[in-house]
């Protein structure tokens, strides 16, 4: 290749890796980048003031992001490392509390690191794409397909979003791809070693950045046995296996493997003075994230989980994450590889000859070259990048606690492993059935598809991780697969509430208030998430899916028309209201004016018997109190079983001593039993005299009205998803006025067995039974009333069964999206009940006004309620 033509794809590869990636990058933060930014001071002071111990921070262990960090302090704030008063702590406020008494912006300084980070990164990956094109891929493809694989890497619309943070996860990815991209090169190349002691540095890097990398180790070593048996294949007997074991297996691994340990140790000075403290501290946090899983709930194909979300989620976060292009580029890799390897069993043993030392590096026996016959490169590359995507999606699948970004190591592999099956298809499509006069038209479809992955990316701009693979977004709904936000967005809602009147007194409380939203908001942020007292609330997509901090302050917000949307890419991630006394939630009540509960937080998503429990009241004292008042905190199911019962005094203290205006932050906590039963519970709260046992009277603080004892707080799911397994699905869930889904019933008779619907039949005066699961599909305003109606053949109704679901234990207003509830109706059939068929209908109607709710399909009414069968009476013996 001419070098004029080297240095322009050279330019065009820089260009692709830097551009995207290294401008505004102060536009928006997520929220661990607080966290890396305070671990890399921290960092920074340790090596300055020579307490080496201190570079040990987090067990991730995130080295390499500290030392970026580290660099972003040099740059922005060198004085940090000697005015800061110690080891800064990872609160919420941290480190913009201290920036502030300096008359520093902690987003120039995160920016500053950003800057290094994404320097780093487009280094490592153009490295690694630099040798794979000399090493790996012009043996098997022309240039401008090269520039395919190289470019569909480049324009990695995940990695350039995670590139362009102070974080770990793309350092991870980069570091990653050039280790094993070097190893492979090291069987390519003239010089083996110089490249297995590069793949050796990346490695220990990776090591350094995240306990994943630690990955590598088995892979090089399957990658090196792969190796050694292609060269004993091809050379069986011609050498002695001992002597070729210990060169062709052994050595190149202890070189490589040497490297890794020196540069794992040598660039992390906790390792000097402390190094198995520091190692166990790292294995520690590994097993705990492996076992454990998240520490909250996870939002996660419309449900809330605890723990792990399961195998299926990385699958389908690489499906979403990743793009068309990549995705038909691997489906022609893999068909590759498929024939190669049906190729490869029908040639002769001795047709190649594999050597990770041989300065031939591949060479014929035969002297006449088949340019039909594939290369060994391309037999042994594409196997080993999708093999390494395999095998490390199964590796992190072991883990509980799961994030798409944990997957991103993945994605350069199989976007090379899609620009080598587009080249390979396309340098067949123009051999087979273009005429060299016409060769251009694959050159120019090349470029198209470069072109196609650079027009889905960077139209996202600077909000990479607003993208999400278009063919999915055509036929699913991504808020409802994937967790969505993780900070972007909230700068827009910042910025907009900058430009309010009187902003700087305004204060107002936001999901990641701080960072995310406090460094671009100049009124008074605060904590969605804590009590507060707020002219705006802002909540996020991110925390709406896990219906956090609390249901009924959701609910009461989101079911009005927001003053504002933030949305990006298509997808609404920020919503914003004002708040006045007349719009507070209805838990927020007082009683008998000297106590107000003004918010509260308690798990959400399904919970499982034995899983602790924090729930948390957030009071505060409106006026004097003579007496010690008790709490009385009951969690409670619709037959009055109890899960917990607290009843004490608030806080531990005793309330007359409370002073006026103080505020009290009261957590509960317990275990769920082991035997509880699958059910709804819901937080009942009340306050009572001991001494007369006499309740105190509340109102709501909102309308003043009055509110009968005990306070329906919120409720708690234990294990709903399998009390309703013994009730028969529906083919298709009947759509209720798109409020509430019919997703089950069950014909029971009067003992609660279940019947055939197809042969049941019932006598005047028997007990019907009906049990039914309900979804809520929207946030109500209404607490609806279901029904269950026996009407006759001449549609006269002859029995009934009305009630509120549960009879009004949860009611609707209640119920957050996606919630399932198990409801029973009961039928009494007249004693002076005629014989013949009588039909079945179930519905639900508004109890003020009787209007029902209609019965949807495609969007069309097909009436006010649901014929869910048939039965026949038959006269009594």
């Amino acid at each position: 290749m001419h070098s004029w033509r080297r240095a322009l794809y050279a330019l065009l590869l820089l260009g692709a890796l830097l551009l995207p990636r290294i401008l505004q990058l102060d536009h928006f933060v997520t929220p661990d980048e607080k966290r890396w930014m305070t671990r890399a001071g921290n960092f920074a002071q340790g090596l300055v003031q020579g307490e080496l111990a201190y570079t040990f921070q987090k067990g991730h262990p995130g080295v390499t992001t500290m030392w970026i960090g580290a660099l972003g302090y040099a740059f922005a704030f060198p004085e940090f490392p000697y005015v800061t008063p110690g080891q800064l702590g990872t609160t919420d406020t941290s480190p913009e509390d201290f920036f502030a008494t300096q008359g520093q912006d902690p987003l120039q300084v995160l920016a500053a690191g950003r800057t290094v980070a994404v320097l780093v990164n487009v280094l490592v990956v153009g490295l690694a794409l630099a040798l794979a094109a000399r090493f790996l891929l012009l043996p098997i493809l022309a240039p401008p397909y090269i520039a395919i694989g190289l470019l569909l890497v480049a324009l990695d619309p995940f990695h350039m979003a995670h590139s362009r943070l102070l974080h770990t996860d793309a350092l991870l990815a980069s570091f990653g791809f050039l280790t094993v991209i070097a190893y492979l090169c090291a069987g390519q190349s003239r010089s083996p070693q110089r490249l297995l002691i590069l793949s050796g540095v990346a490695a220990g890097f990776t090591w350094l950045t995240k306990t994943p990398g630690l990955f590598l180790i088995p892979f090089v070593g399957l990658l090196q046995l792969a190796h050694f048996g292609w060269r004993w294949r091809n050379q069986k007997g011609a050498l002695s296996f001992g002597y070729t074991a210990w060169r062709e297996l052994v050595r190149p691994l202890l070189l490589w493997f040497g490297v890794a340990v020196i540069t794992y140790v040598a660039c992390w000075p906790a390792m000097w003075v402390a190094p198995l403290q520091t190692l166990g501290k790292v294995f520690s946090l590994s097993q705990e994230y492996a076992e454990e899983g998240h520490s909250s709930s996870m939002y996660f194909l419309g449900q809330l989980r605890w723990g792990d979300p399961g195998f299926s989620f990385y699958p389908l976060s690489y499906l979403w994450r990743t793009t068309p292009f990549v995705l038909v580029g691997l489906v022609l890799a893999v068909g590759y590889m498929i024939y190669d390897l049906r190729f490869t069993m029908l040639r002769p043993r001795s047709a190649h000859v594999y050597d990770l030392r041989s300065p031939n590096r591949s060479r014929r026996n035969d002297a006449s070259p088949d340019p039909s016959s594939p290369h060994p490169t391309s037999s042994f590359l594409l196997p080993s990048l999708l093999g390494f995507a395999l095998l490390y999606l199964l590796l992190m699948n072991l883990g509980a606690k799961k994030f798409d970004r944990y997957l991103l190591p993945i994605y350069m592999p199989l976007d090379l492993a899609a620009g080598i099956g587009w080249g390979l298809a396309l340098s067949e499509l123009s051999r087979r059935f273009l005429p060299v006069s016409r060769q251009w038209a694959a050159l120019g479809l090349s470029g198209l598809i470069i072109l196609g992955q650079a027009g889905l990316a960077l139209p996202t701009f600077p909000y990479y991780l607003t993208y999400y693979n278009p063919l999915l977004l055509r036929t699913r709904d991504v808020t409802n697969d994937m967790l969505i936000g993780w900070g972007e967005g909230l700068d827009q809602a910042a910025r907009y509430l900058a430009q309010q009147p009187d902003v700087r007194q305004t204060t107002t409380a936001a999901w990641y208030g701080f960072g995310p939203f406090s460094w671009f908001y100049p009124g008074i942020p605060v904590s969605l998430s804590d009590d507060f007292q707020a002219d705006y609330l802002v909540f996020y997509q991110n925390e709406v899916q896990r219906e956090l901090p609390a249901r009924q302050l959701l609910l009461t917000y989101l079911r009005r028309p927001p003053q504002h949307t933030v949305t990006l890419n298509g997808i609404e991630y920020a919503w914003i209201y004002p708040v006045t006394e007349q719009t507070l939630p209805d838990y927020v009540v007082e009683w008998n004016g000297q106590i107000r509960l003004t918010a509260y937080a308690a798990p959400t998503g399904e919970l499982t018997p034995g899983q602790p429990v924090e729930l948390t009241l957030y009071l505060e004292s409106r006026a004097a109190i003579d007496k010690n008042l008790n709490m009385l905190l009951r969690v409670v199911n619709p037959d009055g079983v109890e899960l917990f019962r607290a009843d004490r005094w608030p806080f531990g203290s005793a309330t007359s001593t409370w002073p006026v205006g103080e505020r009290w932050i009261d957590r509960v906590e317990f275990v769920i039993p082991a035997d509880a039963a699958p059910d709804l519970y819901r937080i009942e709260l009340s306050f009572y005299d001991p001494e007369t046992l006499d309740r105190l009277p509340m109102r709501t603080v909102a309308s003043g009205d009055g509110v009968s004892d005990p306070l329906l707080v919120d409720y708690l799911d234990v294990g709903m998803s399998n009390a309703g397994a013994r009730v028969q699905p529906l083919s298709t869930p009947a759509n209720f006025g798109d409020q509430l889904l019919l997703q089950r019933w069950q014909l029971s008779d009067s003992q609660g067995a279940a019947l055939d619907p197809a042969t049941a039949s019932f006598q005047p005066g028997q007990t019907i039974t009906i049990d039914a699961q309900w979804q809520a599909r929207a946030m109500m305003e209404t607490n609806y009333t279901a029904f269950v109606h026996l009407v006759d053949g001449a549609g006269q109704l002859v029995a009934q069964d009305d009630h509120p679901p549960m009879h009004g234990f949860l009611p609707t207003r209640m119920w957050f999206p996606r919630q399932t509830v198990l409801d029973r109706f009961t039928i009494e059939l007249p004693d002076a009940l005629a014989s013949g068929a009588y039909q079945l209908y179930l519905g639900l109607y508004e109890p003020d006004t009787g209007q029902r709710l209609p019965v949807l399909s495609n969007g069309v009414a097909q009436g006010d309620a649901l014929l869910v069968q048939q039965i026949q009476i038959s006269p009594k013996p």
